[in-house]
């Protein structure tokens, strides 16, 4: 990880594979620790663009987590590898897996779920399904109030606004633009 501040991804990326190998082998460390190091390992692997190796790793992490069965990992892989295929426009493949994410972190972690329900939100706005992002937004701004959480609160406006303007009622944009006033 040092490696990797310094700029120098080639050897970030030869420790941690080092480390997991050695923590594979001798069970040295505990399972979360594997799955940690593996998180580390695919995020390097996103931002050098080697999606290729970033997916294989965390599919080897999603196994890992599944036997451990630690589901919060198990969703917080899922949520990142359903950001990357959304990155890549490729909604289809992205919205199963934020759905599954979703499913799994429902009662573990608000604030992922809450970030994964509006990722499925702008999935269904670029598809231009209006109005499922539309009523997805709405689910996000009750729980964001609900927790009062006012980043969600925030975000959660911007949908619904986003979503009112290009089913053209300007009127229930306004609205809520008034609401997200108070916010700012």
């Amino acid at each position: 990880i040092l490696s990797k501040e310094k700029g120098d991804y080639p050897n970030a990326i030869k420790n941690l594979k080092e480390m997991i190998k050695v923590t594979s082998i001798t069970n040295e460390l505990n399972e979360k620790h594997l799955i940690n190091s593996y998180m580390h390992l695919i995020e390097l692997y996103f931002e050098i663009n080697e999606a290729k190796f970033a997916i294989s790793y965390s599919l080897e992490a999603l196994n890992i987590s599944k036997n451990e069965n630690d589901l919060k990992s198990q969703g917080m892989i899922l949520k990142r590898m359903g950001q990357y295929y959304f990155e890549q426009e490729s909604f289809n493949k992205s919205l199963e897996l934020f759905k599954q994410a979703k499913k799994i972190l429902f009662e573990i972690d608000t604030e992922q779920y809450l970030d994964i329900i509006l990722s499925i939100s702008k999935i269904y706005f670029s598809k231009e399904q209006f109005d499922k992002s539309l009523s997805i937004g709405h689910e996000a701004l009750d729980l964001a109030k609900k927790i009062n959480l006012k980043e969600f609160i925030k975000i959660s406006l911007e949908c619904i606004i986003q979503n009112y303007k290009k089913l053209n009622n300007l009127e229930k944009a306004k609205e809520y633009e008034e609401e997200l006033l108070t916010f700012l």
